[in-house]
């Protein structure tokens, strides 16, 4: 029996491997790249702002020799990508507030602005009930927490379907996306609804997240938000929208009628929720959504010019000749 469990795992392994072998060289490169600008923009701005650099900052060095070199199998250098996005997260998240001045009063002038109200604060005086334990707060908390896995989920579906064409945009784009976030993070650290209510800048926002996960007794979570993000003042952009319309947009892409409403749903569903539950302002979301299209683009960019490199003819080949065999 185990034999025969081995010998799937080893094939299933050799596929994967083989299928990740055919992933465009400029791919992996690419993403070494952002990573090792991302790397040298941290180390910078630590450097300028007199701030202690974060344990993972040099765990990162041993991932992207793993990257740049080019015998690493293919199958690792995949599964390497999110481990680089997270550490880099974990760069930004450990001193962000602690770099600049945080962002609050601005951000709800803006929103007074566009709204002539805070719609963190409509929302909850229209839908949230305080000290009762709802289905919308509870569908809206397990649904944020979930979107958590959600680009992982979309590249593991398109690495097992062998998506060989969306997926490299997709880890592309992705990388885009998550450096051009944290560094934002970093030059422009601000307060979510919810903090700046604590604080005395808004009304009353009551954190819905936090209350019910308290509520069903699982404490946990709320630990684990503190233990992963050091400092709140990460709002602009949201990166739950952002990391949920990007992978929605890839999984739209060659997929059935059925799974495009589903995605497109879920894209505006997250807009309501986290601006609901006090964790972002609209403008946060917006700029999360543009952050994300942008990144799309930019992605889609990158592979023209790559096929555009690829049908040059090569030096001494007239175009239209047959190359020597």
């Amino acid at each position: 029996m185990f034999k025969h469990i081995y010998h799937f795992i080893r094939t299933k392994v050799v596929a994967y491997n083989a299928f990740a072998a055919q992933f465009h060289p400029l791919v992996f490169r690419l993403i070494f790249l952002l990573s090792c600008g991302y790397f040298l923009f941290f180390y910078v701005f630590s450097r300028l702002k007199g701030l202690p650099l974060p344990g993972e900052f040099w765990v990162l060095i041993p991932i992207l020799f793993l990257l740049w070199y080019r015998r690493t199998y293919p199958l690792l250098r995949c599964a390497l990508l999110p481990t680089v996005t997270l550490i880099s997260y974990r760069f930004a998240s450990a001193i962000v507030g602690e770099s600049s001045m945080v962002h609050i009063e601005e951000i709800i002038e803006l929103e007074e602005q566009l709204f002539t109200m805070i719609p963190t604060l409509t929302l909850q005086s229209m839908l949230y009930v305080p000290d009762q334990f709802r289905l919308l707060d509870f569908i809206a908390a397990w649904i944020y927490f979930l979107q958590l896995p959600l680009p992982m989920i979309v590249g593991l579906f398109l690495f097992f379907r062998q998506r060989l064409h969306l997926l490299q945009h997709y880890l592309l784009a992705l990388a885009l996306l998550s450096f051009m976030g944290y560094a934002t993070y970093l030059l422009f650290p601000a307060m979510p609804p919810w903090l700046a209510s604590y604080y005395g800048f808004l009304p009353p926002v009551e954190r819905i997240l936090f209350n019910v996960y308290n509520a069903m007794g699982l404490t946990f979570i709320n630990g684990f938000y503190g233990d992963f993000n050091h400092h709140p003042v990460a709002a602009v952009p949201s990166m739950h929208m952002s990391l949920t319309l990007l992978p929605m947009i890839y999984l739209i892409l060659g997929s059935r009628m059925a799974v495009k409403i589903a995605a497109v749903a879920l894209t505006f569903f997250m807009l309501f929720i986290i601006v609901y539950l006090g964790e972002h302002y609209v403008f946060d979301a917006l700029i999360g959504m543009l952050y994300a299209v942008l990144s799309y683009y930019l992605s889609e960019l990158v592979f023209l010019f790559i096929e555009h490199q690829a049908l040059r003819p090569k030096p001494g080949i007239r175009a239209g000749e047959p190359h020597a065999i």
